[in-house]
């Protein structure tokens, strides 16, 4: 029951005011689900909300009353928090609504343009060339495909810079699958059917690529799991990512490596290959079911390690990060993994997390050398060139290596980078059906 002083504080204060204050002490109430419901109406209210619920933290804390209060009200002030920064990093895209028959394309372009928000050059193909287009609150990935679909002189390529840039090219049809902002498609597909004494065995090679619209900034490595395989004879399959060593044969057609500057050698972003076996001996189609998360990044921590010469752990969130000193003064291991305690964090997790742009080294005289983190290819092949170019090879699963070729001999008083504290993460569910085997 409410105090009679309660109630007083309630009738003077604005109505909104009233309202969160009236939720806030329901927090405690004895009933779970009016708690429940206190805490969600809560988080719904934003903003409004975020003044009042520290004051009620506060307060608590003062009593040293750990209680229900306490903890759903922190609970709350963080959701609340966690949605504004996640409004900084993302917002739902512009669609496009045009439907034209035989009409040019400039025209066309330059109305996905005016709608979308979208910069594009189509400078280098024929603007008069006649499209049609049906699109009703369409992405604009979908958009883009469809007025290239079938044609040998017309293909776009999305560029970093934000520029849909049109070219005279083929345009290549992947199967692809489209949900706001993101696109999802099969870039690659390969079988292999062999025939033994005892069985005939079928494996499905395949490589799937996650796109975004630029004007997004998510981590470049972007985590795709097929939650479901099935064939056209009705079993189910087995699909897993192509990580471990029994995968060299898959992997060997994907390395390709260029040195970089710093000398660092990379593999460029293919995709993410995977394996589906188990295949019926007479099947001829697949269905595929997944997942890709884009993970946005919200908070930045710099990471400083002070002990470099015999290596030392920091602590980033839920995370630990070890350094471990490989060659002297110029080359470490950082390795990064859940806190003990905490869950588990996939290799595609922990590689998003880390800023690789951001390494640096501190010399005793006080000057910053730019260091390199070699690639987390976890389920790919990389390679790091180190001080006079030897070559050492670098596994996944949130092992980094952080070289610094050309720091010469000054003796390196600290390490520092840039580790993401928390993220933000979209999840794109696809299903690709009755895709035709090779």
């Amino acid at each position: 029951m409410r105090s009679i002083a309660a109630v007083l504080i309630l009738l003077s204060l604005p109505q909104d005011d009233a309202r969160v204050q009236e939720l806030i002490q329901q927090l405690e109430d004895d009933n779970f689900d009016v708690r429940d419901r206190a805490e969600k109406a809560l988080v719904a209210a934003g903003d409004a909300a975020l003044g009042p619920l520290k004051k009620a933290i506060a307060d608590a804390q003062a009593r040293k009353d750990g209680g229900e209060l306490l903890l759903r009200s922190t609970s709350a002030l963080r959701q609340i928090e966690l949605a504004s920064k996640a409004r900084k990093v993302y917002q739902d895209p512009k669609t496009v609504t045009l439907r034209v028959r035989d009409e040019e394309l400039g025209k066309v372009l330059d109305e996905v343009s005016r709608q979308t928000g979208a910069k594009i050059d189509a400078s280098t193909v024929d603007t008069r060339d006649k499209v049609s287009l049906d699109a009703d609150g369409a992405p604009l990935f979908k958009v883009l495909d469809d007025l290239c679909r079938g044609r040998d002189e017309r293909s776009f390529d999305y560029r970093d810079d934000g520029i849909v840039k049109f070219a005279r090219d083929r345009h290549v049809p992947f199967p692809s699958q489209y949900e706001g902002p993101f696109r999802v498609r099969v870039l690659k597909m390969r079988l292999e059917r062999s025939t033994d004494f005892k069985e005939r065995k079928a494996v499905l090679h395949l490589t799937l690529g996650a796109d975004y619209e630029r004007y997004l900034k998510p981590s470049r490595k972007v985590a795709i799991e097929i939650t479901r395989a099935t064939d056209d004879q009705g079993t189910t399959l087995e699909a897993r990512a192509g990580t471990g060593p029994e995968d060299e044969e898959l992997l060997a057609w994907r390395r390709v490596i260029r040195v970089v500057p710093g000398g660092a050698a990379t593999t460029p972003d293919t995709g993410q290959a995977f394996f589906v076996r188990g295949l019926a001996p007479r099947a001829m189609r697949v269905t595929l079911t997944g997942t890709a998360k884009f993970s946005f990044p919200l908070d930045l921590r710099d990471v400083v390690f002070d002990k470099v010469e015999t290596g030392e752990t920091r602590e980033a969130g839920d995370f630990a990060i070890k350094l471990e000193r490989v060659v002297a003064r110029r080359s470490w291991t950082v390795s990064i993994k859940r806190a003990r305690g905490k869950e588990e964090a996939g290799p595609a997790d922990v590689d998003a997390r880390l800023d690789k742009e951001s390494g640096v080294a501190v010399d005793e005289d006080g000057n910053e050398h730019k260091g390199t983190f070699s690639p987390s290819l976890d389920r790919e092949f990389s390679v790091v060139i180190g001080p006079g170019g030897a070559v050492q090879e670098s596994g996944g699963g949130g092992s980094f290596q952080l070289t610094f070729p050309g720091l010469g001999v000054k003796k390196i008083k600290q390490l520092k980078f840039r580790f993401i504290d928390s993220t933000f993460v979209k999840s794109m569910p696809f299903k690709f059906e009755n895709l035709e085997l090779p």
